[in-house]
């Protein structure tokens, strides 16, 4: 009886050390978060009415709970210091509500802009 249980319970632990290695692996090498989209978190940022395109999208957890976002917005018109302020305010409390991203930084692009970065284009 002894035996059985020293080996149920060694089974337990491995495999409960086995899934806490892969979160911290995914953790490392910065993985997108289980439950989200790329996809789905730019459509949501391009739902904005001054959003005209969201592209170099990176998406990935600090520690498996809090999330973190770079990405390029595109806006349809030119706009104001102050305005493009509250603009990112509202893109941050939307991506905070619906999709738990606790840091975003956001680099604007306006109209007549091209894109610097050409690693990376509009999809």
């Amino acid at each position: 009886l002894d035996s059985a249980l020293a080996l149920a319970l060694t089974a337990w632990i491995s495999i409960r050390v086995v899934q806490q290695f892969l979160q911290v692996g995914a953790i490392f090498l910065q993985a997108l978060p289980s439950g989200l989209a790329i996809a789905e978190v730019e459509k949501s940022i391009a739902g904005h009415v001054l959003v005209a395109g969201v592209h170099h999208t990176h998406l990935w957890s600090l520690d498996g709970e809090e999330h973190i976002l770079t990405a390029h917005v595109q806006l349809k018109q030119e706009v104001a210091p102050d305005r493009l302020q509250q603009i990112k305010a509202e893109i941050k409390q939307s991506l905070l509500a619906k999709f738990d991203i606790a840091e975003a930084t956001i680099e604007f692009e306006f109209p007549a802009e091209q894109c610097e970065d050409t690693t990376h284009r509009s999809r």
